[in-house]
């Protein structure tokens, strides 16, 4: 929430008036987070590339095929190569699209591919502008 600069505040102890924040001066709010996009980013899935965590894209959706690993067929290097990354058109050049739903486990789907989180627009340029007037 946004405290405007013309409200007068006081300090619970002595009542002496509180001198207001730079950004209550400015009326500047602390950013809001957005709200969760649908779906996960690329830029998450990315930091999963590993063994202890192996996030693949296949068709759209982000799978954890971690546990999969060790069982899959063509040897846990080639889900590691593709491991943060979307592979579906690797994957569907090689495998029946039946092969998904009898080998990948259904909580493994950790949901849909999503957008990028947008900054927001930061009004840090002119918090700056205002700090650099300030002294």
């Amino acid at each position: 929430m946004c405290v405007s600069a013309t409200r007068a505040s006081r300090t619970p102890l002595t009542g002496a008036p509180r001198h207001p924040t730079l950004s209550q001066l400015l009326n500047v709010c602390a950013p809001t987070p957005p709200p969760p996009a649908a779906g996960i980013p690329m830029s998450e899935v990315k930091r999963h590339a590993s063994r202890d965590s192996a996030w693949v894209v296949l068709h759209g959706h982000v799978y954890d095929l971690t546990a999969f690993l060790a069982d899959h067929p063509g040897g846990e290097d080639v889900v590691l190569k593709w491991a943060g990354r979307d592979a579906t058109k690797v994957w569907s050049a090689i495998h029946k699209p039946e092969w998904l739903k009898e080998y990948v486990q259904p909580d493994w789907c950790l949901g849909p591919l999503g957008p990028e989180p947008q900054e927001t627009p930061a009004s840090d340029a002119k918090l700056k502008e205002y700090e650099l007037e300030v002294r």
